[in-house]
C-alpha cells in the first residue's frame, strides 16, 4: 500500500512536465522536452549565481584556515534557500491536495499518506538544496573523505530543510484554519519572505566583505550561538564525529516531526474552517450605475485572489515603497543620478529618464492582461447581462489604470522633487506616466481578447503563464526603453520639457488607437468568445 502511494505521488510530481494544465491534457513528447529544458536553463542560471557567491568566500576563508566556516555559511544559505523556496509548496502538498478526502476515506493509515507526501517534499527539496550546496562543493574542490562527507551532507541538509518546511507548513495549516481572509494573510506572508530575500540580496556584497575581513570574529560567534552550524562545517572538512552528531540530530528531528504530523494530520485535514456566520441585517442599498457595479466586480475579483494580487500588483507596492525611500535618501539619489547621467553628458535628460523608470516599474503590473481569461467558463454571465461589452471592457481597463495610477503619481512626484525637476517638468512627467498606464492597460486587454484562455484548471495559468501577460509586460518594457533611448538621442537639440511633451502626445495617440479597437473590434470579440 505504501509503495502504491509513493508511486502515485512521484507520478504527480512529474505531471508539471508531462501534463498541460492550460489545455487539460498530456503534453506531447516534444513539448515535455522543451518544458524540461526550460527548467534546466533556469536552474543553470541559479546555479551560476551561487557558484559566483561561493567563489567570493572560498579562497579568502581557506587562506585564513577557516574552511569549516565557509561550509557553515554555505550550509546556512542552503537551508534558507530551501525553506523559502518550498515552504508554501510543502503546505500545498501536505494539506491542500485535492485527493485528501478520497485517501482518508480509504483504509490507509494516515502515517502512510504523510510519509509518501514527505518523500515528495524531500525530492523537491533536494533540487533547491543542490542549487546552493553543489556549487559550494565544486568551488572548494575537496577530495577524498571530505568530498564524500560533503555529498552525504547534501541529503542530510535536505532532510533538515524537509523538517523545517513540514513544520512551517503545519503552522500555516493551523493558522489558515482560523483565518477568515486567507488571501491577505497569504499576500502578507509572501511579501515578508520576498522582502527578506531582497534585503539579503542587496546586503550580500557587504556581508561577504565583512566575513572576509572579520573571519576570526565571525567564526568565534558561530562557535558560540551556532553550534549546529559549526558542526556542519567541521563535518564538511572531514570530521567523523561531527558528521555522526549532526546527522543523528537531524534524523531525530525528522522522526519527532513525522510523529507529531502523523498524529495531527486527520485533525487538520478535517477541521472545520473558520468563517463568519451570515447574519441578515436590513439596510438600504445605494443605487449604482452599471460602470460602478462592473468596476466593483473587477476589484473584488482582484483582491480575492492572492495569486492575482502578488503577480499583477507587486509593482504597486514597489512604487509606494520606492516613493518613501526616495524621500528618505533624496540627496544620495540625486548625487547618483547626477554622476551617471553627467558622465554620459546628458544631465538634462533626468526628467525623461525618471518618467521612463516609472513606466518600466508599472510594466510589471498586468492587471488587465489576464482579466478576460479569468472569467473562465463563467464568461457567459457577462455576455448575457444587459450591459454593452464595451462597458465590461472599460471596467477591466479602468481597474488597471486606477490601481497603477495612484502609486505611479506618488512615485513620479517624489522623483521629480528628489531630482529637482521644475514644476512644469513634473507635470509633463505625470502626463507621460499617465498616458503610458492608459496605453499599457488597453494593450494588455487587447492582447487578452486576441489570445483568450477560458479552459484553465488553475487561475495561475492565465495570470503567470498566459501569452497576453507576457506580451503586455515585454511590450511595456519596450515602450519604456524607447522613451529613454529617444530621449538620449534627441536631448542634444530638444529641451527636456519638449521631449516629455512629445512622448506624452505619442503615447496618448497610441492609447486612443487601441481604445478605438477595443470599443469596436474588441467588443465584438468579447461578445462572441466561447469556451
Amino acid at each position: 500500500m505504501l509503495k502504491a502511494l509513493i508511486k502515485k505521488e512521484l507520478a504527480m510530481l512529474l505531471t508539471v512536465y508531462t501534463f498541460d494544465s492550460r489545455k487539460g491534457r498530456p503534453r506531447s513528447t516534444g513539448a515535455a522536452i522543451v518544458f524540461a529544458l526550460l527548467f534546466l536553463f533556469i536552474f543553470a542560471l541559479i546555479f551560476m549565481l551561487f557558484y559566483s557567491l561561493a567563489q567570493g568566500l572560498s579562497a579568502p576563508l581557506t587562506e585564513q584556515g577557516l574552511e569549516w566556516l565557509y561550509f557553515s555559511l554555505m550550509g546556512l544559505l542552503t537551508i534558507m534557500v530551501g525553506v523559502i523556496g518550498s515552504v508554501f509548496t510543502t503546505y500545498s502538498i501536505l494539506y491542500k491536495a485535492k485527493d485528501n478526502e478520497l485517501l482518508l476515506s480509504m483504509p490507509i493509515p494516515p502515517a502512510y499518506i504523510l510519509f509518501a507526501r514527505m518523500l515528495t517534499v524531500f525530492i523537491m527539496n533536494i533540487v533547491c538544496c543542490a542549487l546552493v550546496w553543489v556549487p559550494a562543493i565544486v568551488v572548494h574542490g575537496s577530495t577524498g573523505l571530505p568530498l564524500v562527507f560533503q555529498i552525504l551532507l547534501l541529503f542530510i541538509l535536505t532532510l533538515l530543510v524537509t523538517v523545517l518546511t513540514c513544520f512551517l507548513g503545519w503552522v500555516i495549516a493551523l493558522v489558515a484554519g482560523r483565518l477568515n481572509n486567507k488571501t491577505f494573510a497569504t499576500v502578507a506572508v509572501s511579501l515578508i519572505l520576498v522582502g527578506g530575500y531582497y534585503y539579503f540580496y542587496f546586503k550580500i556584497d557587504r556581508m561577504i566583505k565583512y566575513v572576509i575581513a572579520n573571519g576570526a570574529e565571525v567564526a568565534s560567534s558561530i562557535k558560540g550561538w551556532g553550534f549546529p552550524a559549526w558542526q556542519l562545517g567541521l563535518a564538511s572538512t572531514g570530521s567523523v564525529l561531527s558528521l555522526i552528531g549532526f546527522s543523528l540530530a537531524v534524523i531525530a528531528l525528522f522522526i519527532l516531526t513525522y510523529a507529531i504530523l502523523s498524529k495531527t494530520l486527520i485533525g487538520l485535514l478535517t477541521a472545520k474552517r473558520a468563517g463568519k456566520k451570515a447574519v441578515y441585517r436590513e439596510k438600504r442599498e445605494k443605487l449604482a450605475g452599471a460602470d460602478s457595479a462592473l468596476l466593483r466586480k473587477e476589484l473584488k475579483r482582484f483582491v480575492s485572489s492572492s495569486t492575482y494580487l502578488l503577480n499583477s500588483g507587486f509593482g504597486m507596492l514597489m512604487m509606494a515603497a520606492a516613493a518613501a525611500a526616495l524621500l528618505i535618501k533624496a540627496d544620495t539619489v540625486y548625487a547618483a543620478a547626477e554622476k551617471v547621467l553627467g558622465a554620459m553628458g546628458n544631465l538634462g535628460i533626468i526628467p525623461v529618464a525618471a518618467a521612463a523608470a516609472v513606466c518600466l516599474i508599472t510594466s510589471a503590473d498586468n492587471i488587465s492582461a489576464p482579466s478576460v481569461s479569468l472569467e473562465g467558463r463563467q464568461i457567459w454571465i457577462l455576455q448575457t447581462m444587459p450591459v454593452d461589452a464595451a462597458r465590461v471592457l472599460k471596467a477591466k481597463k479602468r481597474l488597471h489604470v486606477l490601481l497603477n495610477g495612484v502609486p505611479a503619481i506618488l512615485l513620479t512626484a517624489a522623483l521629480g522633487f528628489v531630482l529637482r525637476a521644475k514644476i512644469y517638468e513634473i507635470l509633463l512627467m505625470l502626463c507621460v506616466v499617465g498616458a503610458f498606464i492608459w496605453l499599457h492597460g488597453a494593450f494588455g486587454l487587447m492582447m487578452n481578447l486576441l489570445k483568450p484562455n477560458l479552459e484553465w484548471t488553475s487561475e495561475a495559468v492565465p495570470i503567470k503563464q498566459g501569452m497576453p501577460v507576457m506580451f503586455s509586460m515585454f511590450g511595456g518594457w519596450v515602450v519604456a526603453g524607447a522613451i529613454l533611448v529617444t530621449g538620449l538621442l534627441l536631448s542634444s537639440f530638444m529641451q527636456p520639457w519638449m521631449l516629455l511633451a512629445v512622448h506624452a502626445v505619442i503615447l496618448t495617440v497610441l492609447a486612443l488607437l487601441v481604445e478605438g479597437w477595443l470599443s469596436k473590434k474588441g467588443s465584438e470579440i468579447f461578445s462572441h468568445i466561447t469556451v
